[in-house]
């Protein structure tokens, strides 16, 4: 056998620098480019591990699915793709001196993978989301209220948890054990017990359902029905001003995009809105007065508010600038009643405007995306397969509210019956209307809190222009 002279690899001695200062990590990523075998930390590609090829979620991807609804942060905590994710850990070692006499003490940085995510550590995460605002804008409630909605789930038997018993044995968890356990971490990993002073986990490397998850804690998105007047063939005609935006949302439907995204929302109404402004798109609404549609004057929107779907904001209805109230587009016959787009000129009185509808041919000709050759004609749009309608119909649930309000009169008014003196009688009401429609499945509290307030605003403002 031929003697071959031992070679370090240079990898690693680019690591064993960090590892010893002699280097900061971003030197030796540079390095690591320049010579070929970089980045040294990284992060796997997020299509080798897609949650919803995955039929199985560990807890902290069920929790993150439950309170943020969206893909992306619930692969953040899948076990698998941390393990694969590297990144730089500050540290201090004690090492050989030059002289080899003794020993000195260095701080500097080692290659490691994520640590494995847990409940507690999920907490951590959403702490750090909300300090630095970058909490997803997909968000429907805290960790917190979602592992409370997810632990009533189970116990109710709506979801069914397998995990490894005492014995290893892969098991379901019984729904009758849900009142008995509690939540516990032991080595990097979520567990369960029946006591803090039990030596052994009673199940440990819980999984529960993708499947059943996604049916009972939906996912709002920008739905084909949404956008459908805009993918019709043809550029003839006017289309509802909500639907346009969810057009640009969506690049003329070939990216599927949340329907609750604050920032896409903004910067397509900001695409939007200067071209109605200046004249380049035509807009048109039914006067207050009612009759046949009129064009309205563009300059009237520059500088106008626009409120996300279904989520006028207090300040936006009490305020003195003119703003937009913003309905998805469900149908025409919705979309003939009270569910269509309208114009407040004032605080006080109701819509200046309604069924407010752009011009389908200035939107083509003045709104291109990346790909722009599709828009030639909003009929080569890709068509996105029919998804399901959101799990929860707001718009429906808008009507529910409205009607019982002229049924019931305002709650704030003196002498009214004991279950209708507050807004959380009426939040009550609406979660029981969801329930009896949605065999037993309810929003969040809070999500039906931040969807009500708006509506029971909106109905006083024209009850009191009335």
């Amino acid at each position: 056998m031929e003697w071959q002279d031992w070679k370090a690899d240079t990898r690693d001695v680019l690591l064993d620098l960090v590892r010893r200062g002699r280097f900061s990590p971003d030197e030796a990523e540079r390095e690591a480019i320049r010579r070929g075998i970089g980045p040294l930390a990284s992060k796997p590609d997020p299509i080798s591990f897609d949650p919803d090829e995955m039929p199985w979620w560990s807890l902290p991807m069920a929790l993150a699915w439950i309170a943020w609804r969206n893909a992306g942060s619930v692969r953040e905590h899948c076990a698998e793709f941390r393990e694969n994710w590297s990144h730089w850990v500050p540290g201090s070692w004690n090492a050989p001196n030059s002289d080899g006499t003794g020993f000195e003490r260095i701080d500097g940085h080692e290659l490691k993978s994520v640590l494995h995510s847990t409940t507690a550590r999920l907490r951590l995460v959403e702490a750090y989301l909300i300090s630095t605002k970058s909490l997803p804008t997909t968000a429907q409630m805290t960790v917190a209220e979602a592992e409370k909605q997810l632990f009533a789930a189970l116990a109710a038997g709506r979801v069914v948890a397998i995990a490894k018993d005492l014995a290893g044995n892969v098991v379901d968890i019984p729904q009758r054990e849900w009142p008995y356990l509690e939540l516990f971490e032991e080595e990097e990993r979520d567990v369960l017990k029946h006591d803090a002073l039990d030596r052994k986990a009673a199940f440990s490397a819980i999984k529960l359902p993708r499947d059943t998850l996604k049916e009972i804690w939906g996912e709002s998105l920008v739905e084909p029905y949404m956008i459908e007047p805009m993918m019709r063939v043809g550029t003839a005609g006017y289309v509802p001003f909500c639907s346009v935006v969810h057009w640009i949302m969506t690049e003329a439907g070939r990216n599927i995009q949340h329907l609750e995204d604050s920032r896409l929302w903004k910067a397509s109404v900001d695409r939007l809105l200067p071209l109605i402004s200046t004249g380049e798109v035509q807009i048109i609404g039914t006067p207050q007065s009612g009759g046949a549609p009129k064009p309205i004057e563009g300059h009237v929107f520059a500088g106008v508010l626009v409120s996300e779907p279904l989520r006028d904001s207090f300040d936006m209805i009490t305020g003195d600038k003119p703003w937009i109230s913003c309905i998805p587009y469900v149908d025409e016959e919705h979309w003939n009643n009270d569910f269509n787009d309208q114009l407040y000129l004032s605080k006080s009185g109701g819509a200046a405007w309604t069924h407010l509808q752009v011009r389908k041919s200035d939107v083509i000709r003045e709104v291109s995306f990346q790909d722009s050759s599709a828009l030639s004609d909003a009929s080569e749009a890709p068509k996105r397969k029919s998804g399901r309608k959101a799990q929860y119909d707001w718009v429906e649930a808008k009507l529910f509210v409205e009607q019982q309000l002229e049924a019931r009169g305002d709650f704030d008014e003196p002498d009214q019956m004991d279950n209708w003196k507050s807004q959380a009688d009426l939040e009550r009401c609406l979660a029981d209307h969801f329930s009896e429609k949605g065999e037993g499945k309810t929003p969040a509290p809070s999500l039906i809190r931040a969807r009500i307030g708006p509506i029971v605003a909106a109905w006083r403002s024209k009850k009191n222009s009335a």
